[in-house]
């Protein structure tokens, strides 16, 4: 079966089967002759079947990619292909699906962007899920100001700051490398992350990190909004 054949068929299937009972039987029966055949058993037809399905809005569903595409993909990623680790990183939400119905958690979303950067440190795709990342998770750690820096669920401790600094200044390198703008956030979150590194050394002596704002840099904090 080429992989021409069987898009056609499964598009047949999906678009004119509403039963979902029969969609179900007609389907697995599809996966079988493709897995009888050894069809789409490279990565290059996974790669054409996803993105023409993807193109046409035919909807994956979670047994075609446990059964045909996570077993090609998962050992093309193994084999450092690039290529494969951005595609396992586009199908997220069916990889989430798949390690929750097998609980195999293999790969997470943060070590295959990780591991794509390592192989291609360039890649502008790759940047820039890293970048959406890692804003998202600054923002997090800012998100109980004034009353504190987090670092994952808990306040931060000082050891904590300096690793958030590290990760600041890894997230500017790559806003650097896409010429793009987030200043504000860099900013800001160093100013926050230095001075909670600053009042847990000293936080005997106030009542809370917002008193230690107040009393001691007030005059030096960011005008983003963070504090009443």
């Amino acid at each position: 079966m080429t992989a021409e054949n069987f898009i056609s068929k499964y598009t047949d299937i999906e678009t004119r089967c509403f039963i979902k009972k029969q969609r179900t039987v007609l389907l697995d029966r599809l996966i079988d002759e493709a897995l009888q055949q050894n069809s789409l058993s490279t990565f290059d037809e996974i790669s054409f079947v996803v993105n023409q399905l993807l193109d046409k809005k035919i909807k994956i569903r979670q047994s075609l990619f446990s059964r045909l595409i996570y077993p090609v993909l998962s050992k093309q990623v193994d084999s450092d292909n690039v290529d494969a680790i951005k595609l396992m990183i586009k199908l997220l939400y069916l990889l989430s699906g798949f390690q929750e119905l097998t609980g195999n958690h293999k790969y997470s979303y943060d070590q295959l962007i990780e591991r794509g950067l390592y192989l291609q440190p360039n890649d502008k795709g790759l940047l820039e899920n890293r970048e959406l990342t890692l804003r998202s998770y600054l923002n997090m750690t800012l998100h109980e100001i004034p009353t504190g820096v987090l670092y994952e669920t808990n306040g931060a401790t000082i050891q904590e700051c300096d690793e958030l600094l590290k990760v600041l200044t890894y997230y500017k390198s790559i806003c650097d490398m896409l010429h793009v703008d987030h200043t504000d956030l860099i900013n800001e979150a160093r100013f926050y992350y230095e001075a909670y590194k600053e009042y847990l050394s000293v936080y005997q002596r106030f009542n809370g990190f917002k008193d230690y704002l107040s009393r001691t840099t007030i005059k030096q904090q960011p005008t983003t909004g963070l504090l009443p």
